[in-house]
């Protein structure tokens, strides 16, 4: 049996969009390498990391209860079985990353004391 956490992604439409990486390119705030990656922006993508192999956890991506350009609702899903230690990473808004450890248990997510 499987646990799953749905995870909010806030800010999934800005980064995303490209008007808004425009304007923070002509303030400077960005640049990019020459692969394409961008530099300097934030993500708050959140991930679930399996303590026990060292491996994150694949999740499944969702706009179901999101506003209109994505920015808030977007939630990612991750299963979490029996007997395995993870290691959760997400932010609550924009401001406030929460991350913390915790082993499933009969089917219930048990927080860790670290």
């Amino acid at each position: 049996m499987a646990v799953t956490i749905g995870l909010e992604w806030p800010g999934y439409g800005y980064e995303k969009g490209i008007k808004y990486h425009e304007q923070r390119f002509k303030r400077g705030m960005l640049r990019v390498d020459e692969y394409g990656k961008i530099f300097g922006a934030k993500t708050r993508k959140p991930w679930v990391k399996n303590i026990t192999n060292d491996s994150f956890v694949n999740g499944k991506f969702t706009y179901q209860g999101s506003d209109k350009k994505a920015n808030r609702g977007v939630k990612i899903y991750f299963h979490l079985f029996n007997g395995i230690e993870y290691e959760v990473c997400y932010w609550d808004g924009y401001k406030r990353k929460i991350r913390y450890k915790c082993i499933v248990k009969n089917n219930r997510i048990c927080q860790k004391n670290t």
